[in-house]
């Protein structure tokens, strides 16, 4: 039997398009255990069959025909909000095929299988690794995050679907643009590793996915407003959105949650980066993986 817990995940961080990811301490987790047929235990019907993504992972470890396992979910991820659902059903899939053919836990392996599932690996190498991970296909970078941000996490009760957004954004951009979410990349992980509200707010305004995906977020530019009016953080879309990630020299105060609520009935939910990724439950302990 395995306990296996994987964070949630906020990707497209700013100007980091398909490439930077932040683990947060929002986990999904999965008890394995070897049955004498699959099964899935605690998941929503829509969701309880062969195409769900966790046994699509798990059956890309195997040469042959698969194990039988019984799996029970505890999920705590909101599902098609931006916060890595998928990958970490993903994720939690591929740990499982290999904690239960005894297989070595490689990250090149693991992040290989997840990124062909996934499509890209701004999601599954945080929630893998944790902490800000920066990647290019199969090329991946840990990064120190300051620990004197807060981060808040505002979730709209609004589902997008990946594909939704990604067949909104334009299938061309401007030389301009490029060069300048690329200039901002960079300049967004130093200010995030040293602490630079002032770059930091520069820095994070995205031209490839933010000026497109926010339309399909209800009151998005009200609440940015609410939120940056004092220069204190940073409003971004989490992932393909709906939810949106508040980064930030304090916690929201009284006056900003309450400006929120009166407009719009979003979930607002404090959390902090996830350094140890994903993990498996070790006499009573929680144990990063990698």
């Amino acid at each position: 039997m395995y306990q296996i817990r994987v964070p949630a995940t906020s990707a497209n961080l700013g100007p980091g398009f398909d490439c930077l990811g932040l683990a947060l301490n929002l986990y999904n987790e999965f008890l394995v255990e070897p049955a004498t047929e699959t099964t899935l235990l605690g998941v929503e019907e829509a969701y309880n069959d062969s195409d769900n993504l966790f046994l699509v992972a798990y059956r890309s470890t195997f040469d042959n025909e698969p194990l039988p396992i019984q799996v029970t979910f505890q999920t705590n991820i909101p599902i098609s909000r931006g916060l890595g659902s998928s990958s970490s059903l993903i994720i939690g899939g591929i740990l499982a095929g290999y904690l239960i053919q005894e297989k070595a836990l490689e990250v090149d392996a693991i992040l290989e299988k997840a990124t062909a599932i996934e499509g890209h690996p701004d999601n599954v190498s945080p929630a893998l690794l944790g902490g800000l991970v920066a990647s290019y296909q199969t090329i991946y970078r840990k990064l120190p995050v300051d620990s004197s941000y807060h981060f808040t996490l505002l979730i709209p009760n609004v589902k997008v679907s990946t594909e939704e957004a990604r067949a909104i954004l334009p299938d061309q951009y401007s030389r301009s643009v490029a060069v300048s979410n690329s200039a901002k990349a960079i300049l967004m992980v130093d200010a995030l590793q040293h602490f630079n509200l002032h770059q930091l707010r520069t820095a994070a305004t995205d031209e490839i996915h933010e000026p497109y995906r926010k339309t399909l977020i209800p009151h998005f530019d009200e609440v940015k407003k609410i939120l940056t009016k004092n220069n204190q953080g940073v409003f971004l879309i989490s992932g393909s959105g709906a939810t949106c990630l508040y980064i930030s020299a304090s916690s929201l105060s009284d006056e900003e949650r309450k400006a929120i609520q009166e407009m719009v009935d979003w979930n607002i939910q404090e959390v902090s980066v996830c350094e140890s990724g994903a993990c498996i439950q070790k006499e009573g302990v929680w144990v990063p993986v990698i």
